[in-house]
């Protein structure tokens, strides 16, 4: 498109100066016959005598010339104004017939010589059509170049990206054969000094103490690829933790009869005993309940009981951001506590209830929360109830003469529970 508008301009330029030459010869005055012929005046130069012709014509060797006698110039009318510029000079004519033996010139007045007008308007029309099909040539080179330019410097630009790019993966590919070497560096000269070290302490007390570091040092190395094997055998596979409460342990009231019913399932179900449980502290319980879980999904579910839900709460609280848990179920756990028999009972419970919760960070890791409480706990008011649905958005159940769910309680199975986990898990 670009080239094609250049066309009707070329076009119409070179009509035009065709069209202004053709009528500049129409209009100029150029001389149409012998008539308009310019006549020549002749005057005398000043100074000089008026000449006269010779009126002999024989002359002999040594005699000095006879005197020349030159009619007077004729007169004649005065001469047209020219019609058209004089380019000429002053032509002077000497003349052979001496008067006192001294040269008669005559002197011409300028002649005023017409330049052809036809010659120079084809002249000029010729140099503006060569000049405008320069012009154009040269746009139309321009524009060419101009659009080849722009493809080849994007096909530039793209083969330079793609140089970059098989640069980076040559570069990628050294640093992995870099750090593979280097490893390979390491580990032989962490061998040669061992080996060194060896040889130094051979015979010596030193040398048993190394032999036993050896031994464990591999003994490691196997019990970490069994633990491995076993993270990867049970990333499918659901687990569950039972968290016990103050003063309790794993086999107490309901704990086994769950125990087994989730094993039936395929669960894999621990019940962890937890640090001094006569007098449990937050971080003790918390720690260890980490070292018990290790790494947690969302196949890994809890049910605490008492005591066992808040530590359970402050373990999910800390967890890292991206981590997920199946569900939690809470049983007769509590946000407040009533008829604490004196006042170490009320200063171990003293931390659970007023050190804070994020409350927002528990739900950050799972939604799935269920809490069941008994119209009669002598130790749980009935309000913790509303407490877990406001804090946690938990659903709740109010269960009628269950007591605290304790063994002195009676209660050795909770199907409620049970339901809950299989749901959560589904």
């Amino acid at each position: 498109m670009r080239l094609k508008a250049i066309y009707p301009i070329v076009f119409i330029a070179v009509f035009g100066l065709f069209a202004s030459s053709v009528w500049a010869q129409d209009g100029g005055a150029v001389p149409k016959s012998d008539s308009d012929a310019v006549p020549i005046p002749t005057r005398s130069v000043a100074g000089a005598s008026a000449p006269q012709l010779a009126t002999s014509t024989t002359n002999t060797p040594g005699s000095p010339l006879p005197s020349a006698t030159l009619p007077p110039p004729a007169t004649s009318a005065p001469a047209p104004t020219p019609a058209f510029e004089s380019t000429s000079t002053p032509v002077v004519m000497p003349v052979a017939v001496p008067t006192n033996n001294q040269p008669v010139l005559f002197v011409a007045d300028p002649i005023d010589i017409p330049q052809p007008e036809n010659s120079r308007g084809i002249v000029s029309i010729f140099v503006a059509v060569m000049g405008l099909v320069a012009l154009g040539g040269y746009g139309v080179y321009k524009l060419k170049m101009g659009g080849g330019g722009q493809s080849k410097s994007t096909e530039k630009e793209k083969n330079d990206e793609s140089r970059c790019l098989n640069l980076k993966k040559l570069m990628e590919e050294k640093l992995r054969e870099l750090t593979d070497v280097r490893g390979q560096m390491e580990s032989k000269l962490k061998e040669k000094a061992r080996e060194e070290i060896r040889e130094a302490l051979a015979g010596t007390p030193a040398a048993k103490a190394l032999a036993l570091v050896e031994r464990a040092e591999k003994e490691y190395a196997r019990l970490e690829q069994l633990y491995n094997t076993c993270m990867i055998e049970f990333q499918t596979k659901k687990r569950l933790f039972l968290v016990h409460g103050w003063d309790g342990a794993p086999e107490d009231a309901w704990f086994p009869w769950l125990k087994r019913e989730l094993e039936g399932g395929g669960f894999h179900v621990e019940a962890p005993a937890m640090p001094n449980p006569e007098w449990p502290k937050i971080e003790a319980w918390v720690s260890h309940l980490a070292r018990v879980v290790g790494e947690v999904d969302e196949h890994t579910f809890f049910v605490g009981h008492s005591i066992g839900c808040q530590a359970i709460m402050r373990y999910i609280e800390s967890l890292p951001k991206d981590k997920k848990v199946g569900g939690v179920v809470f049983v007769a756990g509590f946000f407040t506590l009533m008829n604490l028999e004196n006042d170490e009972a009320k200063e171990i419970a003293r931390p659970w209830l007023e050190t804070p919760i994020d409350f927002e960070k528990v739900r950050r890791h799972t939604q799935k929360f269920f809490a069941l409480f008994s119209d009669d706990d002598g130790d749980v008011p009935v309000g913790n109830k509303e407490l877990f649905a406001e804090r946690l958005g938990a659903d709740t159940l109010m269960e009628h003469a269950k007591g605290h769910f304790s063994k002195g309680d009676g209660v050795t199975e909770i199907p409620v529970v049970l339901e809950q986990i299989l749901k959560f898990a589904e």
